[in-house]
């Protein structure tokens, strides 16, 4: 998983369906879709019903929506504060700023996984 998969995913159920959020991506419906459905792979459960009337959370995706929404919260303020602070201190970070950058993203998802996988 990834911040931009969390990203289609909370825009596709915003929008109600994969064919008016992909664009907003510059992606197909098919690409966005084949994201969508590795998600629920990743996460062993189907996150969406799809039918003709669009997009509807299951369950699991409305629990799953929940997290995507704190997760991709988080990683936003810590862009900002990281950005702020780069602001402050001229070049102190370097290239390890997107490696940092990374790595809070990675410790946000594991604490977010661990979570959903502990219930």
């Amino acid at each position: 998983m990834n911040i931009e998969q969390l990203k289609y995913f909370i825009q596709a159920v915003e929008s109600g369906s994969v064919n008016s959020a992909a664009p907003k991506f510059y992606l197909t419906p098919q690409a966005m879709n084949a994201s969508l459905r590795r998600l629920e792979k990743e996460f062993g459960s189907e996150l969406l019903e799809r039918n003709k009337k669009g997009l509807q959370l299951t369950p699991q995706g409305a629990l799953f929506m929940e997290y995507a929404q704190r997760v991709l919260n988080q990683y936003e303020q810590m862009q900002i504060y990281l950005q702020e602070y780069g602001a402050k201190k001229e070049n102190v970070a370097g290239d390890g700023g997107w490696n940092l950058l990374k790595l809070f993203e990675f410790k946000y998802i594991y604490e977010c996984t661990i979570l959903y996988y502990s219930d």
